[in-house]
């Protein structure tokens, strides 16, 4: 028996097929990042965008940022709760 990938179906499905839940997911981290008493004059916010796939970032603009992450992980703690696996580089 011969298995044979379509690899033009399976670039369709990520790219297309998982763009909403994807988004849905992202929009779901950045709600509960966004209650956090640590966002102040801050603002959680998403971006969708394509590579070889759905893509959606959620990012924390506020001047530390960068600072508030490190110390309290509101990215982090969101994405763990919603079943995500956060790795560092």
């Amino acid at each position: 028996m011969d298995l044979h990938l379509d690899y033009d179906a399976l670039g369709k499905i990520l790219r297309e097929d998982m763009a909403k839940p994807v988004h849905h997911a992202a929009e779901k981290i950045a709600k509960q990042a966004g209650t956090s008493a640590h966002v102040r004059g801050g603002e959680v916010s998403i971006k969708d965008f394509t590579t070889d796939r759905a893509v959606t970032t959620v990012m924390f603009s506020q001047p530390n940022a960068e600072a508030i992450e490190a110390k309290h992980g509101l990215l982090t703690k969101a994405a763990t709760s919603e079943g995500f696996e956060v790795k560092s580089k």
